[in-house]
């Protein structure tokens, strides 16, 4: 608390004037944190029409959010689920669902068109903790910035359910 409220400039008492308990203000981060995700969740697909560019520009806003200006907020999305009570996390879980529908609806798309598999719910859990862990070992100064770092993961994502089809056609399925 005192880091947080020196990184802000205020007394950490101050910051009780605010919230009223640490899981307070833990909350409002990670609903601050979701909630950006939405939006830019919702401006990165309002800008394409076809389901792969829909498909790269999530990619792309997720890692931007997870690596860029809100890494900080994501550790604590990602990390403190189990700090929060049931009712702090009921409300962060509807929040999370808003987001993960918008990447639903979006492979729902892709599906229909063959671009990934048709068990999207778990092709959105295998995208999304894929995508996830990124901030565990990606750096800004490596070799990839994080477009090119979404284009590969897309390209992955597709590669592997392209070769799996194809595969399923040499079988006769």
């Amino acid at each position: 608390m005192r880091d947080l409220a020196r990184a802000v400039g205020v007394q950490s008492g101050s910051l009780f004037y605010h919230f009223v308990s640490k899981e307070e203000l833990l909350r409002a981060v990670m609903e601050e944190g979701i909630k950006n995700a939405i939006q830019a969740a919702k401006h990165a697909l309002d800008t394409h029409d076809a389901p792969r560019d829909k498909l790269l520009s999530l990619f792309q806003a997720h890692l931007e959010a997870l690596l860029g200006g809100e890494y900080e907020i994501w550790v604590v999305v990602l990390y403190e689920w189990r700090s929060l009570s049931p009712e702090s996390r009921s409300r962060l879980v509807a929040l999370r669902d808003a987001y993960e529908a918008l990447w639903q609806e979006t492979l729902h798309e892709a599906a229909q068109y063959g671009l990934v598999p048709h068990d999207t719910h778990l092709f959105r859990r295998y995208i999304l903790g894929a995508l996830n862990w990124t901030f565990e070992w990606f750096h800004t100064e490596g070799e990839l910035d994080v477009h090119a770092l979404a284009e590969r993961f897309l390209d992955f994502a597709l590669a592997s359910h392209s070769r799996r089809t194809d595969q399923e056609v040499v079988d006769g399925l």
